[in-house]
Formats: C-alpha cells, sequence, structure tokens
C-alpha cells in the first residue's frame, strides 16, 4: 500500500534555501581553488626587455611597435623550491621601498637567474682567458645555459671592463637571492638592485610560452618530451 505524505510548504521552501546555499558554497570553492590555482601553482607573466636574451625575447624586433603581441612570457609557480640557475621573477621596489607599476598600472614583473643564495659569497673576476665571470663560495659557475646566438657568445661577452667591481666578494644575506640577467650587457639586476628579498620573488618559472604558442601547447611538450622550453 502506497504511503501518502502530508504536503508541506515549509519543507519546499527550506529545499530550496539549501539548494541554494550548496550553489553558493560549490561556486566558492571553485572561485577559491582558481584563486590559489593562479596565485601558487600557475600564473603567465609577459617577459619585458632583452635582459634575458638569447633565451626570452632572443630577436632582433623587441622593441617594434608589435612588441606586447610577440614578446615570450613564462608560467611561474610558488610550490617549487628556488635553486641556483633557476629563472625566477620577482616585483621590483622603489627607492622609497613601494612596489613599482608600469604604464598600465600592473606591478612590474622583473625576470631574472638565481646566481647566489642566502649564505653564499658572490664575486666577479677574471678567468684564464681574461674574461670576466661570476664566482660562487670562490668557484667559477658553469654557465653554460648562457648560450652562443648569431656570432655573439653570452657566456664570455656579457660583462665589460668597468661594468662591475671585480675581485669583490658580496656576502648574499639570508631569505634573499643574488640574481642576474643572462645579457649581462643590458640588465639591470642585483649588481645595480642588490639581493632580492625572498617575500618579493612572484614565483620560480617552469614554462616558456612563444608567441603563438598557448598554456596547452607548452604542456603538450613539457609532458611528452620534457621539454620547457628554456633548457
Amino acid at each position: 500500500m502506497k504511503e501518502k505524505f502530508i504536503d508541506n510548504p515549509y519543507v519546499k521552501r527550506y529545499d530550496g534555501l539549501i539548494s541554494a546555499i550548496e550553489i553558493v558554497l560549490v561556486v566558492a570553492i571553485a572561485l577559491l581553488c582558481a584563486t590559489l590555482f593562479q596565485r601558487d601553482v600557475s600564473s603567465l607573466r609577459g617577459i619585458q626587455g632583452p635582459s634575458m636574451q638569447p633565451l626570452f625575447n632572443g630577436y632582433e624586433d623587441y622593441t617594434s611597435a608589435q612588441w606586447r603581441e610577440t614578446r615570450d612570457s613564462v608560467y611561474i609557480t610558488r610550490l617549487s623550491p628556488i635553486r641556483r640557475g633557476d629563472i625566477v621573477v620577482f616585483t621590483e621596489k622603489s627607492a622609497d621601498g613601494k612596489y613599482m607599476k608600469d604604464e598600465d598600472g600592473n606591478y612590474l614583473s622583473i625576470i631574472k637567474r638565481v646566481i647566489g643564495l642566502g649564505g653564499d659569497t658572490v664575486m666577479f673576476s677574471r678567468d684564464g682567458d681574461g674574461h670576466i665571470r661570476v664566482k660562487v663560495n670562490g668557484e667559477f659557475i658553469n654557465e653554460d645555459y648562457l648560450g652562443t646566438v648569431d656570432g655573439r657568445d653570452y657566456r664570455r661577452d656579457g660583462m665589460k671592463e668597468g661594468s662591475v667591481t671585480l675581485d669583490e666578494e658580496y656576502s648574499v644575506p639570508d631569505k634573499t637571492y643574488y640574481l642576474l640577467g643572462d645579457n649581462r650587457g643590458n640588465s639591470k639586476d642585483s649588481r645595480a638592485l642588490g639581493a632580492i628579498a625572498a617575500t618579493d620573488i612572484e614565483g620560480k618559472a617552469y614554462m616558456k610560452i612563444v608567441p603563438g604558442e598557448n598554456f596547452w601547447d607548452g604542456l603538450w611538450k613539457l609532458v611528452f618530451y620534457g621539454d620547457n622550453g628554456m633548457a
């Protein structure tokens, strides 16, 4: 025998309320996850200027009118530990300690390579061939990642006479990083700014995107070919 139920308008009212609360919670959780993903896991940064050539913006027309549309980009993450040789993005500060912004009102993100960690000593010296190179903790470091492009050897021709003080040790403070651009002849980095505080680091670059590519193109190469575009 089929049971009979009394129609209760209050139950229907609260059922609707519970459904609305469930929808709000689902949307809120989705927005929170998206925000955390963008902030900590993977967010995009465009590369400005030539300071990281030849790896980034390694082409002649980076100053053209179409520069904003043709520059390289990177995806960064906060979840990966930062080691010497990694590429990081940080927010530049003005002389009064305020974060700087570009002409569009966005915070000015700068990309450089990690040379020294907190507790390291960094020094510039001439090697046996007379080229100015970087020493970390008293030893010349291998910087083959600088590369050679169009006849220019970024490993040897980056720093010129007078661009740095030679044979003077700099002690990197704790919780900071000593950063240099790969294009040592055209880079505003720790030589001028000093060590960069860990709290100013936005994240570590893990995947390069060239003009014409999107996130999925880069992810495909990273997952199936082990190529993050920055080797």
